[in-house]
């Protein structure tokens, strides 16, 4: 599942798969730090992989800025409608696939 996950949410933000397993910089494009936010949303909500797991994967530097990223998904979700809309169609093509 991780590797649907990641490669939906890729595909998704036209990034590199390799991108969103790096440690993204202010001045990267702010595709890859959605993607990642994305990412960490999926994996914490649909595999069994652990905080730090998925922090590693993500190339976070600790649990507390994985779960920021986390909940900056969920809070764009709250109030942006195309975004919410954007996350669900990901969510169904890993899960389909």
């Amino acid at each position: 599942m991780t590797e649907k996950i990641i490669g939906v949410v890729a595909k998704h933000f036209q990034v590199d798969r390799i991108e969103i397993g790096t440690r993204a910089k202010l001045r990267d494009r702010q595709q890859i730090v959605e993607a990642k936010q994305a990412a960490a949303y999926f994996l914490w909500r649909y595999t069994d992989l652990r905080a730090n797991e998925i922090a590693s994967l993500l190339a976070y530097r600790s649990k507390q800025a994985l779960y920021e990223a986390r909940m900056a998904s969920k809070e764009v979700q709250s109030v942006n409608r195309s975004y919410r809309e954007e996350i669900a169609e990901m969510e169904k093509q890993f899960l389909r696939n």
